[in-house]
């Protein structure tokens, strides 16, 4: 757990001091399709702590992060998540709509699509106890 909470602050540090993208939005969306209903206390935290460093309205990124985990959750079967190409789809889809209402612009479609198919590569060996588990198989 000590990586996930690293790999937040990364992803948060890196959405609001480096590069406006989506980065933190990025990790919790792999972070509930490894940890499943485990996840929504990170969710949430992570969403908090996005707030206070971004200087936002405060609950705005967390009510928005946990309602994709809730849609994430709830459709697993439905949206299939076992497929890459479906996961691949609803962070493309998920990432624009982000950008859009936080920070009035479209993401960039190439970095969306690499830095989601590095994180379904690696965040399964960075938890292999959660292997088992099979909410994230690739």
């Amino acid at each position: 757990m000590r990586t996930l909470a690293l790999l937040l602050i990364l992803a948060i540090i890196l959405e609001t001091v480096f590069y406006v993208y989506p980065f933190t939005l990025l990790v919790i969306i792999m972070t509930v399709l490894i940890l499943g209903g485990n996840s929504l206390y990170w969710v949430f935290i992570a969403g908090i702590i996005l707030d206070l460093a971004g200087l936002r309205i405060m609950g705005g990124n967390s009510i928005f992060f946990l309602l994709i985990s809730a849609i994430m959750l709830r459709y697993n079967r439905r949206f299939n998540f076992n497929n890459v190409i479906n996961v691949m789809i609803f962070i493309t889809v998920t990432i624009n709509v982000y950008s859009f209402i936080f920070y009035q612009r479209r993401a960039d479609l190439f970095i969306t699509l690499f830095l989601a198919l590095l994180l379904l590569y690696l965040l399964p060996w960075y938890f292999p106890s959660l292997a088992g588990r099979k909410k994230l198989k690739v």
